[in-house]
């Protein structure tokens, strides 16, 4: 249920008691770590991922997993973490821009200036409209200015 996590994560767990380790119980649990992330819990939200994507969670579901836990590592200062996610994301679809604008992001935290260009630059080649990737145009910019000559 849209805004009702602990809702849907009392439904999702009668549902995972029905479905065992089936391809409905992967999705199941990327939708509980979506209740969870969206609640704050991020050690439950790295889990329901994880199981999910151990159960051969595939498509967009697979990429989505994949950045909400590039994005939970990220938070917790865990980059490099971050970046296996984004680069999994990308092995799962490479004509998709949106992981390469959000592993250029975090390039850039990491200071990794070259690398965040180079993603920004497939982004921006596989949708020249991608709002996020046009966007990273300022972040690398800042970060470039704020780097010692």
């Amino acid at each position: 249920k849209t805004g009702q996590p602990e809702d849907a994560l009392r439904l999702l767990q009668e549902s995972l008691a029905l479905t065992g380790g089936t391809q409905m119980s992967a999705e199941a649990h990327s939708l509980k770590g979506r209740a969870h992330r969206d609640l704050g819990e991020f050690d439950q939200a790295v889990r329901s991922f994880k199981r999910s994507l151990e159960l051969s969670l595939s498509g967009r579901a697979a990429q989505e997993a994949h950045s909400y836990l590039a994005e939970i590592y990220t938070k917790r200062g865990e980059l490099d973490r971050a970046l296996e996610h984004l680069s999994e994301r990308i092995n799962l679809d490479p004509q998709d821009p949106v992981g390469y604008a959000d592993r250029s992001r975090a390039y850039i935290a990491l200071g990794d200036l070259e690398r965040a260009t180079e993603d920004r630059d497939e982004a921006y080649r596989l949708n020249p409209r991608y709002v996020r990737a046009i966007n990273l145009d300022d972040e690398l910019a800042e970060a470039f200015f704020g780097q010692p000559d």
